[in-house]
């Protein structure tokens, strides 16, 4: 890593449906909740302990899902 880390960065949850499941719809809006607090980075993928319940599809679904909106302009 050539830069260090700064500013504020937030553990994101991870949207699940109401069985368990990992739900993108869910993470989308995660998503654009915590995006919008003009925050400088995410952390993904277990901040809660999620991470050992989900299949590998399952969290390179919620990764793949978060770069993406992280790349779009915040709305606020």
């Amino acid at each position: 890593m050539t830069n260090p880390l700064a500013g504020m960065y937030a553990a994101l949850l991870t949207g699940l449906s109401d069985t368990g499941d990992f739900d993108p719809g869910r993470q989308k809006a995660i998503d654009a909740y915590v995006l919008g607090q003009g925050l400088d980075g995410l952390y993904v993928g277990g901040s809660s302990g999620e991470s050992g319940l989900l299949g590998v599809d399952e969290l390179l679904a919620q990764q793949a899902i978060v770069a993406e909106d992280a790349q779009a302009p915040p709305q606020r």
